[in-house]
């Protein structure tokens, strides 16, 4: 069962659950949108009743918002023992830089950076292990957020 945002494609024998359709969430591009704050609280509510209804063996998040979904769906269902596992194609805080999310200068922009920056190493803390698809994603969670190696696998085509 994968439960996700209203856009998207299905694919054939796959149990796809998605939220209602959000204002302000019109594109599947990375990046920020004015409704992915609704859009991810529309996704709690479906993960949570779908956990609850289905008992999966695991939560399996995708992207760092994921996680912290997936993460609230384990702790209010805490007495399942769910195991969390991430599926992370970059970092959070380079994502938002190459959005435009900080390209003012100043000590807002600042704080603003370093205040991601602390969140995205808290939500690398939350899965049991980490899956990232490229290089360079993988030396940023080792290198600037000094994930274990343990706790992260690389999965691509090497």
């Amino acid at each position: 069962m994968l439960c996700t945002y209203p856009l998207g494609r299905d694919l054939p024998n796959v149990d796809i659950r998605r939220v209602g359709a959000v204002r302000g969430y019109e594109r599947t591009e990375a990046g920020p949108q004015r409704g992915k704050i609704l859009a991810d609280l529309k996704l709690l509510f479906l993960g949570l009743r779908a956990a609850f209804r289905e008992k999966p063996d695991v939560l399996h998040a995708h992207l760092h918002e994921g996680v912290l979904i997936a993460w609230l769906i384990r702790v209010l269902l805490f007495w399942r023992g769910l195991p969390l596992v991430a599926d992370l194609q970059g970092g959070l805080v380079g994502e938002l830089a190459d959005h435009g999310f900080f390209a003012r200068k100043g000590v807002l922009s600042s704080a603003l950076r370093f205040a991601f920056t602390l969140v995205e190493a808290l939500i690398l803390k939350l899965p049991a292990h980490s899956f990232c698809s490229s290089g360079n994603s993988e030396r940023i969670f080792r290198e600037d957020y000094r994930l274990s190696s343990s706790r992260l696998t690389r999965l691509d085509d090497r």
